[in-house]
């Protein structure tokens, strides 16, 4: 169905990308996708949607500068499980560790 790709990979063409410009060039399905992925009501007009969005991700950001600073070896299983689960709230089992989704995250 697709492979693996290295999280080096990932980190190079994630860069290439800004928050606000590409949810200012997206519309109607792409925005609905994101939402739902994120775990967020995808309902509204395209600017209510994108505001959710930008919120959503600031908060993850956030959350992530935390992490980074406090270090997942310090966390207990619970906070680990809780911050995996807010930040991929549909893949409860993800094949990323929290801290490489914390460090995508911080260099895009």
């Amino acid at each position: 169905m697709g492979y693996r790709v290295k999280q080096a990979d990932l980190l190079k063409v994630a860069a290439l990308f800004d928050d606000e410009i590409t949810l200012d060039n997206i519309h109607g399905p792409q925005l609905e996708s994101m939402c739902s992925i994120l775990g967020l009501r995808a309902y509204g007009t395209e600017n209510m949607m994108r505001n959710q969005l930008r919120l959503r991700i600031r908060q993850l950001r956030k959350d992530d500068e935390e992490i980074d600073k406090e270090g997942v070896a310090d966390m207990t299983f619970e906070e680990l499980k809780q911050a995996n689960a807010y930040a991929s709230p549909h893949l409860t089992s993800s094949s990323l560790p929290l801290h490489h989704l914390t460090s995508l995250h911080l260099t895009s």
